[in-house]
């Protein structure tokens, strides 16, 4: 579940973090991984993105949720199909809480590189922390 709450934050950055421990991805689908994560990261930054709410940034979301919750729970006991559920179901509601987070501290008068910066930090720690779990 803690990588679908990082796939409703950061899109790329949960199969970025699967991908890498991967034995059998291959250092092409690394550095793809890594390059889309990165520019995710980066583009966040911009006015030019738009709302993470939108229908698809939140069904990419959502995608990744489940595909990434999938692979890390075919490391675990259990049904995957419902660990892969998990998955979606956490980034579906990292997403909206994340949003509304940042909206609200941003009104208060929190910048909003500063929380974005925090976010992608908290964002690497959950992935981090799920793929070693997992």
């Amino acid at each position: 579940m803690l990588i679908g709450i990082t796939a409703g934050m950061r899109c790329f950055l949960a199969p970025a973090f699967v991908i890498s421990r991967q034995t059998s991805c291959g250092r092409n689908a690394n550095l793809v991984a890594a390059a889309a994560a990165v520019g995710e990261l980066v583009a966040d930054k911009t006015p030019y993105i738009g709302s993470r709410l939108d229908a698809g940034p939140l069904a990419g979301r959502v995608v990744a949720g489940v595909l990434c919750g999938a692979r890390v729970a075919a490391n675990k006991e259990g049904n995957a199909v419902l660990r892969a559920a998990a998955g979606g179901l956490a980034a579906l509601a990292s997403a909206h809480f994340f949003y509304h987070l940042r909206r609200t501290t941003t009104e208060a008068g929190v910048p909003d590189l500063a929380f974005a910066l925090a976010e992608d930090a908290a964002a690497v720690a959950i992935a981090s922390n799920a793929c070693r779990e997992g």
